[in-house]
């Protein structure tokens, strides 16, 4: 149940959501992995509106070239770890909040106990070995996840719903290119690209928590605004298409 004190924090967004669906949020668990630029979007609006547990992974410490898009951290923190100071303004944003970081990567070898008690995955790293590795995982034991991704001046959102009729990572891209993956270190970013991939899929895990439903879409971040485009499994795809 909301005690008084969340019932008035959160009182704009239960007009719109209802306490039902407030209530569902705060028992609500969730992954993230990384708190870089696309998790400086994404975590706060977790926190904020209320998710009740969030674990994150993030092994990185902070750097003078983060500060320009990764809003977590200020000057004073280069060189602390990411994680550690993640925790401490989630938590002065929001004290209700239960959160668990992890100095770790999600790697095939370490994941199984931290997948285990979530309802949703959330990706905002860098690293395009994750994502399909995420994916896969997703797909095979059934947890939905929401993929993250930025160029330049574009970027996806990719939701995973982990079960069968849904697409995954392989149906689009079917496996990690052979060619080098462009990254901010490699290519630039404009500032306040991640913050708005992160922040819509904090929505859309608003929307999925709530409702346990994804649309069959993809999100695409373009230099003209959003769109989306209808994403169907494929039969033949070389992972999902065996489940």
């Amino acid at each position: 149940m909301l005690s008084k004190n969340e019932i008035e924090r959160y009182s704009r967004q239960i007009l719109s959501i209802g306490k039902e669906s407030q209530n569902i949020l705060k028992k609500s668990r969730v992954l993230v992995l990384g708190a870089g630029g696309i998790g400086s979007g994404l975590l706060p609006y977790l926190a904020a509106s209320g998710v009740g547990f969030i674990r994150l992974l993030e092994p990185d410490i902070v750097e003078p070239s983060n500060l320009s898009r990764q809003i977590l951290y200020a000057a004073d923190n280069i060189g602390a770890l990411k994680g550690a100071t993640a925790v401490e303004f989630l938590s002065r944003l929001n004290p209700e909040l239960d959160m668990e970081w992890l100095p770790v990567g999600f790697d095939a070898n370490n994941h199984a106990p931290i997948i285990k008690d979530v309802d949703l995955i959330l990706d905002g790293t860098d690293d395009i070995h994750c994502k399909f590795l995420l994916s896969d995982i997703a797909v095979k034991n059934a947890i939905p996840a929401i993929i993250g991704s930025i160029g330049n001046f574009q970027g996806h959102i990719f939701p995973v719903a982990g079960k069968p009729g849904f697409a995954c990572y392989r149906c689009l891209f079917e496996k990690v290119p052979d060619e080098e993956i462009p990254t901010c270190a490699t290519e630039g970013i404009l500032s306040p690209l991640p913050g708005i991939i992160g922040s819509m899929m904090a929505y859309l895990s608003l929307q999925f928590l709530i409702t346990r439903g994804f649309e069959k879409r993809i999100y695409l971040m373009e230099k003209g605004g959003w769109r989306h485009i209808a994403m169907n499994w494929n039969p033949h795809c070389s992972f999902c298409g065996r489940f």
